[in-house]
């Protein structure tokens, strides 16, 4: 009944997207989001790989993808409850399966829809296991090794926890109907949380995840919101951006968000099925994707990664697929 009661949320999700997106969302490759500013920055689609399933290099609804030092591709595979390993190679627009672990339950090595994957400096997997409320870690080879949380809303509990970001030490965690961002440190130990249920500058409508910059400020997808939020690692209110809206940027329920070693800020819109892509001051340089199955195109973008190399990973979730792209310009 839960695994079902999941898919039907899933899929409400998707098809609430799906109508707004042909009622009001742009439907061209290249993302005019309508609001009149030029594009400084093009992307162009490389490759994509997935399918619906359960087998290898398949997916069920997946939510969050990340890359190691050795660009090692991460993916949580929520409905199959599970992570999938990749090796990938662009140039000649392939995808290699590499191993897996995880299955269905609330034991050390069992997930219980995974919903975000995170990567430190050390090549730790931190995965956020949604439904057993708690962040779970792993060696690269899926080798099961702590976990930190139970469900609740005291210090290192979690109400369905999403994005994670590893920063100066500490560990930052999406507590989505907590409404909050949960600071923790390595031992684990609870250090701080700020947020709360609003609309506010500080205070959130399910956050989704977190990036931060170069001069460490922290930028938080604030999904019911339509905005970004901008904190510093003392959990200071620093800035806002964005509105509910289908013009460059503007945002329909932000997803995931990536910021590169340029400090650009890319934004899964995923009502809008785009990825935008703005300055720290949330200034708009361009954007790729439209609604559709077709090459990418999204139903449903969410999380964001970006290799070595500059090529860009964005989890397909309606089309159980994961699409690459490049930037041109």
């Amino acid at each position: 009944m839960g695994k079902l009661l999941n898919i039907i949320i899933f899929c409400s999700f998707l098809i609430s997207l799906t109508l707004f997106a042909a009622c009001g969302s742009p439907t061209s490759g290249e993302v005019d989001g309508g609001g009149g500013d030029t594009d400084t920055l093009t992307f162009e689609f490389v490759f994509s790989w997935g399918t619906q399933g359960d087998g290898n290099s398949e997916f069920s609804s997946p939510e969050g993808i990340a890359i190691d030092s050795s660009n090692n591709i991460y993916v949580a595979d929520f409905g199959n409850h599970r992570v999938q390993k990749f090796t990938a190679d662009p140039e000649n627009e392939t995808a290699t399966f590499v191993t897996e672990w995880g299955s269905e339950g609330d034991g050390n090595d069992e997930l219980q829809n995974p919903s975000a994957i995170m990567v430190n400096s050390s090549n730790t997997i931190f995965v956020s296991d949604r439904n057993n409320h708690r962040i779970v870690t792993f060696d690269t080879s899926g080798n099961y090794q702590s976990q930190a949380g139970t469900t609740g809303t005291g210090d290192l509990e979690f109400n369905y926890p999403q994005g994670l970001l590893s920063l100066a030490g500490y560990l930052y965690i999406c507590d989505r109907y907590n409404y909050r961002i949960q600071k923790i440190d390595s031992t684990p130990t609870f250090d701080s949380e700020w947020g709360s249920n609003g609309t506010s500058n500080g205070e959130f409508k399910l956050p989704y995840d977190l990036a931060a910059d170069s001069d460490l400020l922290i930028y938080v997808t604030d999904f019911s919101n339509h905005r970004i939020q901008v904190f510093n690692t003392s959990s200071t209110f620093q800035s806002t951006w964005g509105e509910y809206g289908t013009a460059n940027g503007e945002f329909n329920s932000p997803t995931g968000i990536y910021v590169d070693s340029e400090d650009q800020i890319y934004i899964s819109d995923s009502g809008n099925n785009r990825v935008q892509v703005v300055d720290t001051n949330g200034t708009y340089l361009g954007s790729f994707g439209s609604i559709g199955t077709g090459d990418g195109e999204f139903v449903g973008p969410m999380s964001i990664a970006m290799d070595s190399d500059g090529y860009i990973y964005v989890v397909d979730g309606g089309n159980n697929r994961i699409n690459v792209y490049k930037e041109t310009t």
